[in-house]
């Protein structure tokens, strides 16, 4: 008799324990929309981001690269197959030193940053709408203009030290701002043809790398444009005396 009583009572337990359980879980959800578990989104591992992160900026650093060594290439081009430059040695030098002597430096500095700004963005942008071909053509097409105009100059008689003085002194942060350029061009490629073939925005990552090597493209051509107005000319002048 006891043992039934005990077992009934047992049987009560397990059938009320669950209820009971269950009761206070369901006033809460009803008074709570909790979130189901698919519609929480999965967090993104931060190896995930870390690595997309580092993905950019190795392809940003390649584009830079390959656009300085494109520059470079073409210049030796331009240089070695440009002709001589009409006039005579004496009028040339004498007119530029004239020129370097005279010029003036604030509106110098004005036009060049308003130049190496519109050649900057022009090869940001054509890279965008190109994958980044039109960039790097930009950049080659500048290389050898100006390989052809220091060819021609050198083949005229202007001495070796000149050519590289003017050049060399801002140049190497003018190519280098261009180039940055153009890896902001082939950023901005990238992300443009995923747009056109997926219909799905850029991610706030290409946009920054492609905002970010603006900026630094033309923050370094600002540096450049004060050295190539304020310091270039004194030290070209200096071989032509």
């Amino acid at each position: 008799m006891a043992s039934g009583r005990f077992r009934e009572a047992i049987a009560c337990v397990s059938w009320a324990g669950p209820v009971c359980s269950r009761a206070p879980l369901a006033a809460i959800q009803g008074s709570v929309d909790l979130p189901k578990r698919s519609d929480v989104p999965p967090a993104a591992p931060q190896g995930l981001v870390r690595a997309s992160r580092a993905g950019l900026a190795r392809r940003a650093a390649t584009a830079v690269g390959l656009c300085y060594l494109a520059f470079v290439a073409a210049y030796a081009v331009g240089f070695s197959l440009a002709r001589p430059a009409g006039g005579s040695l004496g009028d040339a030098r004498g007119a530029t030193r004239e020129a370097l002597s005279s010029a003036d430096r604030f509106g110098n500095l004005r036009s060049i940053l308003a130049t190496n700004a519109i050649a900057a963005l022009g090869i940001a942008a054509l890279g965008t709408l190109s994958r980044g071909i039109l960039s790097l053509a930009s950049v080659t097409l500048f290389g050898f203009w100006t390989g052809m105009t220091s060819g021609a100059l050198h083949g005229l008689g202007f001495p070796g030290g000149f050519l590289a003085a003017y050049h060399l002194t801002h140049g190497v942060l003018e190519v280098l701002g261009l180039s940055i350029a153009g890896a902001a061009g082939f950023a901005g490629g990238v992300a443009f043809s995923l747009y056109l073939k997926t219909g799905s925005l850029p991610g706030r990552a290409e946009l920054r790398s492609v905002g970010l090597s603006l900026a630094l493209s033309l923050a370094v051509l600002v540096a450049a444009a004060a050295i190539e107005a304020y310091v270039t000319p004194g030290i070209a002048l200096s071989y032509l005396e």
